[in-house]
């Protein structure tokens, strides 16, 4: 997400919900944090190996970020999911990284707009 990405997400969340910036901000700013504590459940349900919980985060953080506008965060989601159907331990671990580097990324575009 590029700060152009990011004043495009706010303006749709504004005009979509007819919500303020304020709100707009905090909407994004409370996914965001949800999605830090989705990555700590992902690791904590890896180490137990249990890929059917970890395809239903998989799925859901490709669907609630495709809502909020966050194509990339999307795209990660999905590919969590994928992982999960041949039980691709590897790759699940890169993907994890992946996701990480995304929230690091968002955080700070966020920090930088507002």
């Amino acid at each position: 997400m590029n700060l152009e990405s990011a004043v495009l997400i706010n303006n749709y969340l504004k005009q979509e919900f007819s919500i303020s910036d304020t709100n707009a901000l905090q909407l994004t700013q409370e996914y965001i944090d949800n999605l830090e504590k989705i990555y700590d459940e992902a690791l904590k349900t890896f180490e137990k190996g249990l890929w059917t919980d970890l395809e239903r985060i998989g799925h859901s953080i490709k669907g609630t970020s495709a809502n909020m506008g966050l194509i990339e965060t999307a795209h990660i989601g999905k590919r969590l999911q994928d992982a999960c159907i041949n039980q691709n331990t590897e790759k699940y671990k890169t993907i994890l990284k992946d996701l990480k580097s995304e929230i690091i990324f968002l955080k700070k575009t966020l920090k930088d707009i507002y």
